[in-house]
Formats: structure tokens, sequence, C-alpha cells
């Protein structure tokens, strides 16, 4: 599997395991069209396309880590279009910030995408799973060690509410030029906005997540309200969706 070109396009290697997975045992069509209906449900309640349940789900099927990312991203496509078209119809999508959000968000996903790719083609399917699973890890381990430090805390009796340290971060950083987002009502650095996009193509491109970052940056760090932080989401995850199945 060494060498070879490091490119977003399916390979007549990569069809076959995908075709050998499917045709072992015809219960493997179930479970991905079970998956592809939980991440919808997770899609719509709170922006996130479910890609930390649907990336190691196709995994576990026996994909490897570089074509179950890819696949999560291309499907967001269609997904994203219909849950930010309701939420549209309710005034939660700030087009203004999706589109300054999108700029770095394509080039961290092409970044990220040229790296599992190397993965994939240098190292085999055995390495590019290794690498998505060790950056999945990663990612949640931080992610619950906050949740079970806010736990611990509530029992012990302290008071525990949303941590506004990134939000007066932000604020702080008054870095010209200042950009004015009407539909979110907050008022951001250009710079800190191209930044989180880098962050959160990254991640999409990486392990397929987008929402489950977008999300709560959106939120923690802009101070923008959860209503439109997810319809916000599912407007950019289209055109993420789109360039990063190319």
């Amino acid at each position: 599997m060494a060498g070879g070109p490091v490119t977003g396009h399916v390979t007549p290697e990569q069809l076959e395991i995908i075709t050998q997975i499917l045709s072992s045992d015809p219960l493997n069509y179930l479970w991905v069209a079970l998956l592809g209906f939980m991440g919808g449900t997770l899609s719509g309640f709170i922006g996130s396309g479910g890609a930390f349940l649907m990336t190691p789900g196709m995994m576990n099927l026996g994909v490897p880590g570089v074509m179950a990312v890819g696949a999560n991203i291309t499907h967001k496509f269609g997904k994203a279009m219909m849950g930010s078209r309701k939420h549209g119809e309710m005034g939660h999508v700030d087009k203004k910030l999706a589109i300054f959000l999108l700029i770095t968000a394509l080039i961290g996903i092409k970044l990220a995408v040229w790296v599992n790719g190397y993965f994939f083609h240098h190292l085999g399917k055995a390495g590019s799973s290794l690498y998505v699973s060790t950056f999945f890890v990663l990612t949640l381990s931080i992610i619950g060690s906050s949740m079970f430090r806010d736990a611990w805390r509530t029992a012990k009796g302290v008071a525990v509410g949303p941590s506004e340290f990134l939000l007066n971060l932000s604020k702080k950083l008054r870095i010209p030029p200042m950009i004015n987002f009407p539909v979110a009502g907050v008022k951001i650095s250009l710079w800190v906005v191209l930044f989180v996009g880098t962050a959160v193509g990254y991640m999409a491109g990486t392990i397929g997540v987008g929402g489950f970052i977008g999300v709560p940056a959106m939120i923690y760090v802009f101070g923008v309200p959860t209503v439109v932080a997810a319809g916000t989401e599912l407007f950019l995850a289209m055109f993420m969706g789109a360039w990063g199945g190319l």
C-alpha cells in the first residue's frame, strides 16, 4: 500500500474494500442505514451530524478510517441542506457568519484530507484507522474530562455553569477588522473567526465531525445563541460536505 498519490478520489482498491464489507454480511446494509438514521436525528436536534458515532461505527464494520471519514463528510451535504432549510425558515441561520467560517474551513478540510490520504497510502488501512482512532480518543478524552469535572463539582455542591473563559478571551482580542453578525447578535475579530473556521475544518476532514465542534465553538467562543449556532452550523455543513467529498 506504500506509495501512490494522495488524492480525495476513491481508488479501485478502496472500492473493493467497501464491496467486500457489504457483500460479506447482508446485515451490514441494515447497520449502515441505521447509522445514517441516527446521524440525521442528531443533526436535527443539535446541529451535529453524529460523526462521533457514525465514523467509529463504520470503522467497526471494517471500513478504513480515511474512507469512513470521507463517507461521513460527503453524506452531510443532503442532510445539512434539509436541516438548514428548516432552521432558516425560523430565522436561526446567520449566513454571514457561515460564509466567513467557510473561508478557512475549506482550507482546513483539504489539509486534513491530505494528511488522512498520506497515512492511508503510506501506512495502509491499519495506519489510517490508527490515526483517526487516536485523534478521536484524544478529542473525546478532553471533552469527557471536562464533563467529568463538572459532574464532580456538581456532586460536591459547587454551582456549575457554562464556562465563559473562551468567550471573555475572544472579546478581549479586538484585533481589527471587527465584524458584526446581526443575526447572531455578536461582533467578533475577523482573525478569531478565521482561526475557529480552520480548526473546525481540520476536525471535519480528520474525523468527520463538524457540529460536534462547530456548535460549541460558536456558543462558547463567539457567544452565539444556541439555536442560531445549530442552524448556522448546518448551513455551513452543506458546503463543507460538498467540498470534503471532492
